[in-house]
């Protein structure tokens, strides 16, 4: 999946990195993508045994999206997987990745493709437990300081991170 992803970073390099993230008590924000062509059983599989290992919680999956201008969307134009008579519905269609949009997989239907990111959004969670706020909280402003005050105070945004990893606070 990486190489279809056109990603340069093996596995070993990322799990490398989560380490040395965790050595120095950095933050560590992961996105995740299933549905790109060449997705399968078994990549899942591969994906929800990457975070279990790595003990990432898996709360949100993005599908993936193919956006105007990427090799990606090109390449689903030339395969017939965006008409070029429905396009202008398709691109209405584009917000977040999180949301279903076309199917690239020969593997899954739309609700088998649907019903496997749940699936292992679930597995994932049953199996590594997720930072809770307050420990996000205290990471935060050992990272950061008085740096994060009023980001601190936005509990929504604040329990979206914890859960998600993400920093973006700059």
């Amino acid at each position: 999946m990486l190489k279809n992803m056109n990603k340069i970073a093996t596995i070993e390099q990322m799990e490398n990195a989560i380490r040395t993230n965790r050595k120095f008590g950095m933050m560590l924000p992961v996105s995740f993508i299933i549905g790109m062509p060449g997705e399968d059983v078994e990549s899942c599989r591969e994906t929800v045994e990457f975070c279990v290992r790595n003990e990432i919680p898996l709360k949100s999956m993005m599908f993936a999206t193919p956006y105007l201008g990427t090799q990606l969307f090109e390449s689903c134009i030339s395969t017939g997987r965006i008409s070029k008579d429905k396009l202008y519905k398709f691109v209405v269609k584009l917000e977040h990745a999180r949301d279903f949009v076309v199917n690239l997989t020969d593997t899954f239907n739309d609700e088998q493709l649907i019903a496997k990111r749940q699936e292992m959004v679930g597995e994932v969670c049953a199996r590594v437990k997720a930072n809770s706020v307050e420990v996000y909280d205290r990471k935060l402003r050992s990272l950061f300081g008085n740096l994060v005050k009023d980001y601190l105070e936005d509990k929504i945004l604040l329990k979206h991170r914890a859960v998600h990893g993400g920093v973006d606070i700059f």
